[in-house]
């Protein structure tokens, strides 16, 4: 998953009120990894994030020279988990799966005016330090590319990120 909240950059981007990136020109290198090969502390902190969670895969990324590891997988209650923690397993963010329907109104009409022609297939919460920050959509542009789009819960920070590998 890209770390699209980091960075000063990217930071005043969003709070120009919108920011469109493709994904090469982040310097985002990601590899899915055994489970088996991720830090016990990874792991502990994740399990403690989401307890009861089954993690399916696991992800490492390297952007400006910083490690983040990503577990995906289902908690307790069947929905689709993200987790990316730092090496220490300090949580940076978790991206709980939801139906559409139970983003809040707000966003979605900020989704649905700023994210045009993009086909959403699935939402995700935002959460850091307990509190959901914004909302993750994934979908598809009219040309067929892999697009993520995030919008915050107040509606005034949109990120649109374009896959374009």
């Amino acid at each position: 998953m890209l770390q699209q909240w980091r960075g000063a950059a990217i930071l005043s981007a969003l709070m120009a009120g919108l920011c469109i990136t493709a994904r090469p020109a982040l310097g985002l290198d990601e590899d899915e990894i055994p489970l088996a090969t991720v830090p016990s502390a990874v792991r502990l902190a994740a399990a403690k994030a989401v307890p009861d969670a089954k993690w399916a895969k696991a992800f490492k990324s390297t952007e400006d020279d910083e490690t983040i590891y990503e577990l995906t997988g289902s908690d307790s209650k069947g929905r689709e988990i993200e987790v990316e923690l730092t090496p220490a397993g300090k949580v940076l963010e978790i991206e709980t799966g939801l139906p559409i329907a139970d983003v809040p109104q707000l966003v979605r009409d900020v989704l649905g005016a700023r994210a045009k022609g993009i086909k959403i297939d699935r939402a995700r919460a935002v959460t850091q330090d307990g509190k959901v920050v914004a909302y993750s959509f994934d979908g598809r542009n009219a040309k067929d590319q892999s697009v993520e789009v995030r919008v915050s819960t107040d509606g005034k920070a949109v990120e649109i990120e374009v896959d374009d590998d």
